[in-house]
């Protein structure tokens, strides 16, 4: 991938003998307006096509009682922390940036679409403390540095969050960004159950054509499920999340410096 620019893919799936379509629209939670809005006018090409929408959201409307565990309480305390911390990261981004965060509502029709995911509730309990401090710890760093960039005004703030988005999205493609313990229930869990929402629309109807838009994370587990259940890919496209205007400059005046030389 460009140093200077990063995109997230678009992946078509169909399966020959029923002519069930899938696509997995690969999402970051963090992009230009722009970026946003063409994955908007994708989705929404597909839902009045007749796809129908199937998306990530670890909703927060579990009704269970309060833990009364030791443990699973520090765990929700620990939980409810970091939410806090990401929040206040949501906020300097769209305050101090020209990024905005992802909102679903804005990207396609939510009435007509469906949550398949994991509650926070479930997700606390089914992580272990470690894991959720971790996440803490991460998050704080994560704040540490968006308010150190602030500080220093919007284009130090836009070269750092690219920098962070192209690192993350990277290491996906590459297959080196490896956390088993994280991962156990941020990504298998909650792939398990988006495919399980699969099965279940195409029990109803085998030629369902669907759109699944999750972050990019799962990518590579959601395309192992639908070729294990007899899906070939047949079409790619990528959607630009951000352009590093500032380092492709610098790229251009390093060039241009070389040509001088004698």
């Amino acid at each position: 991938m460009s140093e200077w620019k990063i995109a997230t893919p678009i992946n078509k799936f169909e399966h020959l003998d029923s002519g069930s379509q899938i696509d997995i629209v690969s999402v970051v939670h963090v992009g230009t307006p722009d970026y946003y809005r063409k994955l908007g006018n994708y989705i929404t090409t597909r839902q009045n096509n007749g796809f129908t929408v199937h998306y990530e959201t670890i909703s927060s409307d579990d009704k269970m009682t309060p833990p009364t565990n030791p443990i699973e309480s520090l765990k929700t305390r620990v939980q409810e922390a970091r939410t806090d911390i990401s929040a206040d990261n949501l906020i300097l981004v769209e305050d101090y940036s020209n990024y905005t965060t992802q909102c679903d509502s804005d990207m396609f029709n939510i009435s007509d679409a469906e949550n398949h995911d994991i509650t926070e509730a479930d997700y606390v309990r089914r992580s272990g403390l470690l894991t959720l401090t971790g996440n803490w710890i991460n998050a704080r760093r994560l704040n540490h540095k968006l308010e150190k960039a602030a500080n220093r005004g919007s284009d130090i703030m836009d070269e750092l969050i690219f920098d962070l988005l192209k690192k993350d999205i990277d290491a996906i493609a590459n297959g080196t960004r490896r956390n088993k313990r994280r991962d156990g229930v941020t990504i298998h869990a909650r792939n398990q159950i988006a495919l399980e929402g699969i099965d279940t629309a195409l029990a109803d109807n085998s030629a369902a054509k669907l759109l699944l838009v999750w972050g990019i994370g799962h990518l590579a587990g959601l395309q192992s499920g639908l070729i294990y259940r007899g899906y070939a890919l047949t079409d790619h496209e990528e959607v630009d999340v951000a352009v590093n205007y500032a380092q492709l400059r610098r790229n251009m005046d390093t060039n241009e410096l070389a040509l001088q030389r004698p």
